[in-house]
């Protein structure tokens, strides 16, 4: 069964159609056929998060002490925004390599 999810009230529908076994099971997001994420974490951002590195988003607390970096920067998410987080299991396996 594919479902389309475009927004949390929805994804809080499908979860409630799966059965106890399915709900213990990980939670993977597969972007394409070698990138598959097993989802680790879950939070509510505290507040606006911006991207002035290319690298990453961050808080825009952050830079505070430095009014110039935020002139240009836009917000990437937005402050109570809802974030899952997790590593593909290609970069887990690198970074377990000696």
């Amino acid at each position: 069964m594919e479902k389309d999810i475009n927004n949390l009230k929805e994804l809080k529908e499908f979860l409630e159609t799966l059965t106890d076994k399915q709900l213990q099971q990980p939670i993977l997001s597969a972007v394409d056929e070698d990138a598959c994420f097993e989802i680790s974490n879950a939070w509510i951002l505290e507040e606006d998060h911006i991207n002035p590195s290319g690298d990453g988003m961050e808080p825009i607390s952050a830079y505070k002490d430095e009014p110039e970096v935020l002139e240009d920067e836009h917000i990437v998410l937005r402050k109570d925004a809802v974030v899952f987080y997790g590593f593909s299991k290609a970069y887990l396996k690198q970074i377990e390599k000696p």
